[in-house]
């Protein structure tokens, strides 16, 4: 689904075993009045000058229940990124736009799919609308996972970085990040994996030639309009030698030079990237270089820098069809056809996060498994006085001692380990954590080994709880009070606790983890 019908079309003209909506377009709605200052007050409708781009938090109410009783298992969404963008105006929250994002997470939270993921550019994270997002994802029963990708690391060759957002519902956060990682490639791919070794052009073929006709003069350098060499396009060029071949690509901002290198991914494109060369250009008198002589890609060329594969229908150019055109022809301008190549997801990193979503649906073991790594090199961080107290109440609560005392704490250190990418705070998430993965070959994870992993991390949380109530003042911190069952006693009749704490993942989670169940006055 989306609100441009020419993506659908698109999308629909190359991949057709896909069922595709119509786009879906909330009524106009009349200019409602604004602030004194004329910016965007958070709960308004906004109309924009053209009509048909309403941001409009009502139309929630038509199209949540229609994706709701589709029932979805998984819900992909990109909403706008131009408010929260480095290449945009940079508004944020208060751009109308930057709603649209709560609308997401609305969506998902009354579609209820077991998992969703959203992308976005990386500037979100410190909104406001992002907060609210997440915290109406949290409160339906997501678990999350931040990350922040870059798409040369996934088989495209952009330096694009992109924030993802999965959640998982009844999953603990971090859930998704040992997934995603085993489809990273170690090496970044570059044009020249993609373009092939003769894309580009050698230095010394666009060299300016020192009796240039057309060069701009000195003189004249005050009036001229055209591309000037910057100073990232000199840094690139400084740092060739001669096999480097380089290519033009229209910078996206003061600071970004034009000129680039096929040995290293493709910068971000932008909806400008594909403009080419300005006509206007003429090289200035004491420029290396002769920009004319430097290779531009194609189109497809930078479709494929995008991830897609050769050949992808964009449709013909409005521009350049005639008359006696075939009326089946998928026919877009020019900026219709920007926009899609610089707002879309790098097909091969959404297919390495769909994979990673199968892969955890399937409960299938990362290849690339984090579990042998992090016991060896993840380490239980606490003070040797935390350490020593919660020894005196193992000895005491649950009666161990010497060599029992001694493994159950190398045990905890390998638990903890295992769930320490997940930068989880509570003992009771990570042994949710630890329950949901699957156990791997020995030594690391067997099946038994996993249970008794799962054991010291139960411990752990049953001294978590009690030490919860100890400092909100509401139990005397008295290990031998607490190992007579005192507690257990004083809640028993509003919380009931299973007698062998062996189910504390089940717990209400108000009264578990390192804070107070109630906040002391």
């Amino acid at each position: 689904m989306d609100h441009d019908p020419a993506v659908i079309e698109v999308h629909k003209t190359n991949i057709k075993h896909v069922e595709h909506r119509l786009p879906f377009r909330p009524a106009p709605s009349k200019q409602p009045p604004v602030e004194d200052s004329g910016k965007f007050r958070r709960g308004q409708v906004h109309t924009s000058r053209k009509t048909q781009h309403v941001v409009d938090l009502t139309a929630i109410v038509d199209i949540a229940p229609e994706v709701t009783h589709d029932k979805p298992d998984i819900i992909f969404g990109g909403p706008p990124c131009q408010a929260f963008s480095s290449a945009g105006k940079g508004e944020g929250d208060d751009d109308p736009r930057s709603t649209l994002t709560e609308a997401f997470a609305i969506i998902v939270a009354a579609a209820r799919p077991k998992y969703f993921v959203m992308e976005n550019v990386k500037g979100l994270r410190k909104s406001l609308t992002y907060k609210r997002a997440v915290a109406i994802f949290r409160r339906v029963g997501y678990g999350l996972s931040e990350a922040v990708v870059n798409a040369s690391s996934f088989g495209t060759p952009q330096a694009r970085e992109r924030l993802i957002l999965a959640g998982c519902l009844d999953e603990t956060d971090g859930w998704f990040h040992a997934y995603l990682n085993q489809y990273k490639s170690a090496q970044r791919i570059n044009v020249t994996d993609v373009l092939g070794s003769e894309f580009g052009t050698l230095f010394d073929d666009f060299t300016l030639d020192a009796e240039c006709p057309d060069a701009v003069t000195e003189a004249a350098s005050d009036e001229y309009k055209g591309y000037r060499l910057r100073e990232a396009d000199l840094k690139k060029l400084a740092g060739k030698n001669p096999e480097t071949r380089f290519y033009y690509c229209a910078p996206g901002g003061p600071a970004s030079g034009a000129i680039h290198r096929t040995d290293r991914p493709a910068p971000t494109l932008i909806r400008t990237s594909t403009d080419g060369l300005s006509h206007r250009y003429r090289p200035q008198a004491g420029d290396p270089v002769d920009l004319r002589k430097v290779a531009q890609p194609s189109f497809d060329q930078f479709s494929r820098l995008a991830g897609y594969p050769a050949g992808w229908n964009w449709g013909a150019l409005r521009s350049q069809t005639s008359d006696s055109r075939n009326p089946d022809d998928m026919i877009l301008g020019a900026r219709q056809r920007q926009l899609m190549l610089a707002n879309s997801v790098p097909p091969p990193l959404a297919f390495a996060i769909g994979r990673s979503i199968v892969d955890h649906h399937n409960r299938k073991v990362p290849s690339v498994p984090i579990e042998a790594a992090a016991v060896q090199q993840r380490t239980w961080k606490v003070s040797t006085r935390e350490v020593a107290r919660y020894k005196d109440w193992l000895r005491i609560a649950k009666r161990l001692a010497g060599r029992r005392l001694i493994q159950e704490i190398t045990d905890l250190r390998a638990a903890k380990g295992l769930t320490a990418d997940r930068g989880l705070a509570a003992a009771a998430e990570e042994l949710k954590a630890l329950e949901g993965m699957p156990a791997t070959a020995e030594p690391h994870m067997s099946r038994g080994r996993k249970s008794q992993l799962c054991r010291t991390l139960a411990n752990l949380a049953e001294f978590q709880y009690y030490q919860s109530y100890v400092q909100a003042g509401l139990f005397p911190d008295d290990d031998k009070s607490y190992a007579r069952g005192d507690l257990r006693r004083m809640l028993e009749d509003d919380d009931p606790i299973d007698d062998s704490f062996d189910n504390f993942g089940k717990l209400s989670p108000p009264l578990i983890g390192s804070k107070p169940p109630l906040a002391a006055e």
